[in-house]
Formats: C-alpha cells, structure tokens, sequence
C-alpha cells in the first residue's frame, strides 16, 4: 500500500475481513478483504482467494465519500457495512473478534 499513498498521507487502521453470502450457490464464494483507513482515504482491497494478497484496490475514495450503513460486534464475529456515496454501493464485512478494535476506529472515523 505504501505505493498508493499520497505525501504526507499516513495509514490509520486495516481491517482484515470477509464477504459472504447469505445463501451459497454456485459461482458465489467468500471473499476476503483488507480495509485501508487513511488521514485521507478509505481504500478496499480484494485479495486472491484465500491467501493475503492483494488482487487489487476496489475503492479509493475520500473519507467524506464512504459511510458507515451498519455495525454490530458479537462475542465472536462482527459486522461493518460501507456504502460508497458516489454509487451507493455497499460492502458488507464480516470481522472476527481480533480486528473489533479497528473496525471500531473505522466507524467512528467515517461517522458510523
């Protein structure tokens, strides 16, 4: 990621989480994902398959352009929903229990 930051811009938080869906069938898989909190930008990453690398940046937006829909944390498992302004489109994670700190940082920082 240190490639993708601008001057002066410093990493805040990442989020290691995943994506899964409600009913599996076929040609619908979990997916994992890092989120990258910025001083200016919140950054989505897909990573290839199950491993930690990145497949590419999904969302590059200002922080102004991504909210926070929903967060709920579990004993276990917790859940952080972001809705890109530009599109409304939404990224629904779900984060097991190591990462509640982060996903906390990200909600109170894009005003979840």
């Amino acid at each position: 990621m240190a490639s993708r930051l601008e001057p002066g811009e410093a990493v805040e938080v990442n989020l290691f989480g995943i994506t899964r869906p409600l009913i599996p069938r076929p040609g619908h898989r979990q997916r994992s994902w890092y989120v990258v909190l910025t001083n200016r930008r919140v950054l989505t990453v897909r990573l290839k398959g199950f491993s930690v690398r990145p497949a590419g940046v999904e969302w590059d937006e200002l922080r102004a352009g991504v909210l926070v829909d929903r967060y709920a944390h579990g004993m276990y498992w917790g859940r952080l929903h972001l809705r890109r302004v530009s599109d409304g489109q939404v990224l629904k994670l779900q984060f097991v229990f190591p990462y509640r700190d982060a996903a906390l940082v990200i909600k109170v920082a894009l005003g979840g």
